[in-house]
């Protein structure tokens, strides 16, 4: 079983302050689960590559 965790931000989901959605992706064997955190940042501060 592999599995992994990644922090994202929606950039296709900037609101006119700036900022986008935070959500977890997970992923298990292959299938991908987007968890919402119910935070925003803003876009220019996060590294989707670094998460």
């Amino acid at each position: 079983m592999r599995a992994s965790v990644i922090c994202r931000i929606r950039k296709d989901r900037v609101n006119k302050a700036g900022t986008a959605p935070v959500y977890l992706q997970v992923t298990i064997n292959s299938e991908k689960l987007q968890i919402p955190l119910k935070i925003s940042w803003p876009v220019e501060l996060f590294d989707n590559k670094a998460g």
